[in-house]
């Protein structure tokens, strides 16, 4: 499986304020959006929610992990299916075994522009905080 992943280094990152605005960005542009911690590491899920999706088993969501410190941060993106209750063990899973919870980003232009623009999106968050941290 090959995860869209980046990692942010020497950049001082709150995890859970980047996981927050990472939330945000989804909600704004119309997805259902829900969110958990486990340690140190946090998970984003969103999905688009219509009626076509639901009859056709729409059940795909973009997963977001964020891990490691503010230092070092890793960011990765995949498309798994939307958890109901996002418990601390699952939580743990998504996090430490990706690999069972995430597929590959679809190929579809739909899905490659979001990707891009959260992409887009996390570096400049990633920037403004490195900016706002005095030396």
């Amino acid at each position: 499986m090959n995860l869209a992943s980046r990692e942010y280094a020497n950049k001082n990152v709150d995890l859970e304020k980047l996981a927050g605005d990472i939330e945000e960005f989804f909600r704004n542009d119309g997805y259902k959006t829900q969110s958990g911690r486990a340690g140190s590491a946090f998970v984003v899920q969103a999905r688009k929610e219509d009626v076509l999706r639901d009859l056709l088993g729409g059940d795909r969501a973009f997963t977001i992990i964020l891990s490691g410190g503010p230092d070092s941060v890793k960011v990765s993106v995949g498309v798994g299916k939307w958890l109901q209750n996002l418990s601390v063990d699952l939580l743990e899973g998504i996090v430490f075994s990706p690999v069972v919870f995430l597929a590959e980003i679809p190929t579809s232009l739909w899905s490659y522009e979001i990707e891009t623009e959260l992409w887009r999106f996390v570096d400049s968050q990633v920037q403004l905080r490195t900016a706002a941290v005095p030396s």
